[in-house]
This record gives structure tokens, C-alpha cells and sequence, in this order.
């Protein structure tokens, strides 16, 4: 599970998988953080291959359900409708494809 989306980074390498690798919640704000990294492509991430390029991360305000106890599905989920909202440079992952 991830997001597809492609990015080409400053060196001209092209990645198009997106992968939540880290979730924090944190219980005192009721904010929960992801973490997502770029790889190649999906099977590069099923290899464990090493990401293209570090950490995008996003902080994830989830109305309507515990977030601690969110799925990673939610996560990602969270991640596109939340971008969609936003009107800043932030929205990168709205149009994202689920895979």
C-alpha cells in the first residue's frame, strides 16, 4: 500500500512510490505525524530497497476517529484529503494515486 505520484529530484532521478515508514501520534496535541518516503517504484519498497530521497512529512488532524488507533489505509487516506484542502504548497499529495 502507498501513494503514487512521480517526483524528480534535484539530481534528475525519478521516483513514482510514495510509503508511509513512520507514524507518531502524539496524545497531548491529539495530532498524529507520517512520515513518507520516495522510492522507484513499488517493487523497490517490497525489496527494501533504499528510498530515493528522505522524509516528506505531513501532520494528520483526524475528525471523527481516535487517531492513536488509526490504520495505516486511514494514514494515507488522511494524507490525500488533507492535501486536497490545504491552499498552500502543501496539497503535493492530492491528486495521488492509491496503490
Amino acid at each position: 500500500m502507498g501513494l503514487k505520484k512521480i517526483k524528480e529530484t534535484s539530481s534528475g532521478v525519478t521516483g513514482d512510490y510514495w510509503k508511509i515508514t513512520k507514524v507518531i501520534h502524539h496524545r497531548l496535541d491529539e495530532k498524529t505525524e507520517v512520515e513518507l518516503n520516495l522510492f522507484k517504484d513499488k517493487a523497490s519498497s517490497v525489496a527494501k530497497k533504499t528510498p530515493i530521497i528522505g522524509v516528506a512529512k505531513k501532520t494528520l488532524w483526524m475528525e471523527d476517529k481516535n487517531a492513536e488507533g488509526a490504520t495505516v489505509k486511514e494514514c494515507y487516506a488522511a494524507v490525500k484529503a488533507q492535501s486536497k484542502e490545504e491552499d498552500t504548497h502543501d496539497n503535493y499529495f492530492a491528486d495521488a494515486e492509491d496503490v
